[in-house]
């Protein structure tokens, strides 16, 4: 996933901004001990393909963030 380390606070204003996404409902980003994103875990409804949520997340994560992060 993405080689940043992030602070507790940055991890939770990424899942902020995940779940600000359109038919994602909730959002849980899991970290190794030093900081690195390891999970990107989604909860969506059926309105969008598994594909089209991994890529708004992605995209989303990018734009705001910067983070790189892998489906």
């Amino acid at each position: 996933m993405s080689l940043q380390k992030l602070t507790r606070d940055e991890i939770e204003r990424a899942q902020d901004l995940v779940v600000r996404i359109q038919g994602i409902t909730s959002c849980q980003i899991s970290t190794d001990d030093a900081g690195n994103i390891t999970e990107v875990h989604v909860v969506a409804t059926l309105d969008k393909s598994p594909k089209f949520i991994a890529r708004d997340v992605e995209s989303c994560l990018k734009a705001e963030m910067g983070l790189d992060v892998d489906h």
